[in-house]
C-alpha cells in the first residue's frame, strides 16, 4: 500500500525547509546582482568590468591551493559527532587552522602582485598589493559552507553567504549614487565583507578553543585519511575548472573574460539549488545508505527546467541585465546551458561520497576531470576563446558526472 504524501508532510520536512531557504537566498542573491551588475557594468565599461571579473579570478583560484582538505575534515568529523561540546572544539581548533592558511594566502598574494601585471597583461597588481593583507579571512567562508553541512546548520550557510551580499549591494548603490563606483572601490569593499562570516561563525556556534592541541592532532589525522585527498580532488578538477578564467586573457581579452563570467551565472544559479539539496542532506549521507530516489529525481527535474530555459533566454536577459554593449554570442550561451545541468547533476553523489569518507575515490574523480579539462581548454581556449572554454567545461563536468555516478554505485551496488 503507497503512503501518502501531503503538502503539509512537505512544508514541515527539515530537509525540504532547509533546502528552500538556502536555494531561497540563492535566488534572492541572484535577483541582487540583477541590480547591481548594471550598475557596475555600465559604470566600469567592458574593459574594467574584465579587470574586476580577474581580480575575483586569480584570487579564488589561488585560495583552492591553500585549502589543505582542512575543511573538508572538519565537516566530516562534525557530521559524525553528535556532541556539542566536542563540534563547538571542533570548529574553534579550525578557525585557529583557517588563520594560519588565511595568513599564508595573503602573503602569497601580495607576491603575485608584484609579477601578476607583466604576465597576464593587465593592470591589477598595485591594487592586490594593497589589498592583500585585508585577505587573510577570505578561507572562513569556505569554513562556515562545511561546518553548516556538517552540522546540519544550513542557517549558518544562509547567514555566511547572504549577509555579505545584501550589505554588498547597499554599499554598491550608495558608491553609485555618490560617485564613488570605481574598480578599486569594488575591490576594495569585497575584501572588507570577508569578516562578516567570521564574525557569523562566532555568533552562530560560539566555538571554544579548549583541548586546542587535541583537537587539531584529530583534525590533523583525520585529514590525512580523508580530507588532503579530496583537496587533490579539488586542486586537480576544480582549479582547472577555473584555469579558463586565467587563460581567457591571455589567448583572447579580459572583454571575452567578463562575457564569460556573465553567461555562467546561469549554471551557478542552477548548481546553487543542486548543492542546497545535497547540502541539507549531507549529515543524513553519513548513515544512509543509499540516496533517496526522490531527491535525484527533484535534482534533475529542477535542472533540466533551467538548462531549457537558460538556452532560449540566457541572450536576451544577460542584454537585459548588463546592457545592449554586452552583446554576447549564442555560441556561448548554449553551453554553459549543457554545463549548468552537468555541475549540478553531480551534486548529491559527490557530497554522498564525501559523507562516507571516500576521499581517495573524490580525488580519483578530480584526476580525471583535470585531465579532461587541460586538454580540452588548451586545445580549444587558443580556437575559440570563451566559448571554446565553454566546451572543454562541459567536456570535463559531463565525463565527472560520470564519474561520480560510477563511484556512488560501486557503494549501493
Amino acid at each position: 500500500m503507497m503512503t501518502r504524501i501531503s503538502i503539509s508532510d512537505i512544508i514541515h520536512n527539515k530537509t525540504f525547509r532547509q533546502t528552500t531557504s538556502l536555494f531561497g537566498s540563492g535566488i534572492f542573491l541572484s535577483v541582487l546582482s540583477t541590480v547591481t551588475t548594471p550598475i557596475i557594468t555600465r559604470t566600469l565599461g567592458p574593459v574594467d568590468y574584465g579587470l574586476l571579473i580577474f581580480f575575483y579570478t586569480i584570487t579564488s583560484f589561488i585560495l583552492q591551493f591553500f585549502n589543505f582538505g582542512y575543511f573538508f575534515t572538519v565537516g566530516v568529523l562534525l557530521a559524525e559527532t553528535s556532541s556539542q561540546d566536542e563540534q563547538r572544539r571542533l570548529i574553534g581548533s579550525s578557525m585557529i587552522i583557517t588563520l594560519v592558511i588565511g595568513a599564508s594566502y595573503a602573503f602569497f598574494l601580495f607576491l603575485l602582485s608584484f609579477v601578476v601585471d607583466p604576465i597576464f597583461h593587465t593592470s591589477i597588481g598595485s591594487i592586490l598589493k594593497f589589498v592583500a593583507p585585508f585577505l587573510i579571512l577570505n578561507p572562513v567562508i569556505t569554513l562556515i559552507t562545511n561546518t553548516g553541512k556538517g552540522t546540519n546548520r544550513i542557517d549558518s550557510m544562509v547567514y555566511g553567504l547572504s549577509l555579505p551580499k545584501v550589505v554588498r549591494a547597499l554599499l554598491l548603490v550608495i558608491l553609485w549614487m555618490t560617485g564613488h563606483l570605481t574598480l578599486f572601490s569594488i575591490i576594495i569593499l569585497e575584501v572588507l565583507l570577508s569578516f562578516i562570516p567570521a564574525a557569523i561563525v562566532f555568533l552562530i556556534f560560539k566555538p571554544t578553543f579548549s583541548s586546542l592541541k587535541n583537537t587539531v592532532s584529530i583534525i590533523m589525522k583525520k585529514n590525512r585519511e580523508v580530507g588532503f585527498h579530496m583537496y587533490l580532488a579539488l586542486i586537480a578538477g576544480q582549479t582547472t575548472y577555473e584555469l579558463d578564467g586565467i587563460m581567457i586573457p591571455i589567448f583572447a581579452d579580459p572583454v571575452q573574460l567578463g562575457y564569460y563570467r556573465l553567461a555562467n551565472a546561469f549554471p551557478y544559479i542552477m548548481n546553487n539549488f543542486s548543492t542546497s539539496l545535497a547540502s541539507s542532506e549531507f549529515r543524513t549521507y553519513s548513515k544512509e545508505p543509499r540516496i533517496s530516489r526522490k531527491t535525484i529525481l527533484i535534482n534533475y527535474g529542477i535542472l533540466g527546467i533551467g538548462s531549457l530555459g537558460t538556452i532560449i533566454m540566457g541572450k536576451l536577459i544577460i542584454r537585459l541585465v548588463a546592457g545592449a554593449s554586452f552583446n554576447v554570442p549564442f555560441g556561448l550561451v548554449l553551453p554553459v546551458g549543457i554545463l549548468g545541468f552537468l555541475h549540478g547533476s553531480y551534486q548529491p553523489y559527490a557530497q554522498f561520497l564525501i559523507a562516507k569518507g571516500k576521499g581517495k575515490w573524490i580525488r580519483d574523480i578530480g584526476f580525471i576531470s583535470m585531465a579532461v579539462n587541460i586538454i580540452g581548454n588548451f586545445t580549444l581556449i587558443p580556437l575559440f576563446g570563451a566559448i571554446g572554454a565553454a566546451w572543454a567545461s562541459v567536456l570535463s563536468r559531463g565525463i565527472g558526472c560520470l564519474s561520480n555516478i560510477y563511484f556512488y554505485r560501486r557503494i549501493v551496488s
